[in-house]
């Protein structure tokens, strides 16, 4: 069966690559073919997280095992992991997170499956735009911390927005203005 996967960057617009591949490939024949596809360096260590439709990262599959798993946890290695042990159903999201010091990554989607067919080794058969830079410099991966950590810090004063008055115990309803001549005892 050939896999044929597309993926984009949250980074550059106009950018996209499609790869065929069989599926009793590994994942790491997978990552070279997106390494060759971008013009990356294999020198970095990166990983594949399978996601829900959400695009929420859930099983990582990874170039070595770092040993910071649990022992009773599930190592997967991208040289010893089949893609279609862990991929097979047209839609599928992967994350492969090519940066890990500046979390950037490209966002694919299993596109479509070819029954019937073999290939003997992955084909990026449609390459557009140019592809981000591998490696962000320092300055890029603190300014993105820093916005997302603003976007959080923002999201949780939304959310606790209101909190204050209905939940919390030093509410006293006699303080709201102009309620203070009605008697709620």
């Amino acid at each position: 069966m050939i896999y044929r996967f597309k993926f984009v960057s949250d980074e550059v617009s106009n950018f996209s690559r499609v790869i065929d591949i069989d599926a009793g490939a590994t994942f790491a024949d997978l990552r070279k073919a997106i390494l060759e596809s971008v013009g990356y360096s294999a020198e970095n260590l990166d990983s594949f997280f399978i996601c829900d439709e959400e695009w929420n990262p859930g099983l990582e599959i990874a170039l070595e095992d770092m040993g910071f798993s649990s022992s009773d946890e599930d190592v997967y290695l991208m040289d010893d992991t089949v893609i279609e042990d862990m991929i097979d159903e047209e839609g599928q999201k992967l994350i492969f997170m090519y940066d890990n010091l500046g979390q950037r990554a490209f966002f694919m989607e299993l596109r479509s499956a070819t029954p019937g067919k073999r290939l003997d080794s992955p084909t990026c058969v449609r390459s557009e735009g140019e592809a981000p830079k591998q490696i962000a410099s320092f300055d890029e991966v603190e300014e993105k911390t820093e916005a997302a950590l603003a976007k959080n810090k923002a999201r949780q004063e939304e959310e606790d927005f209101g909190t204050d008055l209905y939940g919390d115990d030093d509410y006293d309803i006699e303080d709201i203005a102009g309620l203070d001549d009605f008697d709620f005892h």
